[in-house]
């Protein structure tokens, strides 16, 4: 079976956590143990860090901002009124 890391940047917990992906980290301390201790179970791999409230905060703010940004470039292209 072939194994891939997630893709995904960001992700919420069920409890609401914001966690922010490991493979997004080039010098991620442990990554190498995480990883082979999860291509022991089934599906993609997602390892993450739980953020601050602080950098929760930053990051919400400026995911609001760049889907408003991509939203409105979508959007105008259609044209008309």
């Amino acid at each position: 079976m072939s194994r891939r890391i997630h893709k995904a940047d960001v992700a919420v917990t069920s409890r609401g956590a914001l966690v922010v992906n490991v493979a997004a980290f080039v010098n991620a301390p442990y990554v190498d143990k995480l990883i082979a201790r999860a291509l022991d179970e089934e599906g993609e791999i997602f390892i993450g860090i739980v953020v601050t409230e602080e950098e929760k905060k930053v990051l919400l703010e400026r995911l609001d901002n760049a889907a408003a940004e991509a939203l409105a470039m979508v959007i105008g292209k259609r044209g008309g009124s």
